[in-house]
């Protein structure tokens, strides 16, 4: 009997050591599952830093390399506030070496996006019909973004003219 004794023994403490393996190898296989969670999640959250720091790199670099093109873009537009009181004082002074009277009647302004606006001008150009002709077209032409909306040409006495003229020039407030 001493040597069913001693085998059963054997085998409860064998039970007991491969229970205890059994348990140590599932709460080591649970470890390593969060733990493979974890780095699943910080490894997602890696990746998406490096993309949006990738597309930030793309950006600046999108900016540097299109700097002349912005540049030449932006001077289309009149840069903002100031420049209008600028832009008409230029009018003003150009327009006598048209040989033309130049009376501006109306400004204001009419929204086009969130970034740009239309500087509305009325004004009255009185002269000789050449003149005044070559000084409408003139507005055309200046160096921004701008178109003459209407223009009424009336004959004062047959040899002056009058117009009255409403352009438009983009401005940009941004």
């Amino acid at each position: 009997m001493t040597l069913q004794r001693t085998t059963l023994y054997q085998a409860g403490v064998s039970l007991i050591i491969c229970g205890a393996v059994v348990a140590l190898f599932i709460l080591a296989v649970g470890l390593i599952r969060k733990d493979g969670q974890q780095l699943s999640s910080q490894f997602a959250a890696m990746t998406e830093q490096t993309s949006r720091e990738a597309a930030v790199l793309q950006l600046r670099r999108t900016a540097d390399e299109t700097v002349a093109e912005r540049a030449q873009i932006a001077e289309a537009f009149l840069p903002g506030e100031g420049a209008a009181v600028a832009f008409l004082s230029q009018l003003e002074q150009t327009a006598p070496e048209f040989g033309v009277g130049l009376d501006v009647l109306t400004l204001a302004k009419k929204p086009e996006s969130e970034t740009t606006a239309w500087l509305v001008v009325s004004m009255m150009v009185r002269g000789p019909y050449d003149d005044v002709s070559r000084f409408i077209a003139y507005l055309e032409t200046v160096p921004y973004r701008s178109y003459a909306a209407a223009a009424a040409l009336q004959s004062q006495d047959g040899k002056s003219w009058s117009a009255e003229v409403e352009l438009l020039v983009s401005e940009r407030s941004i």
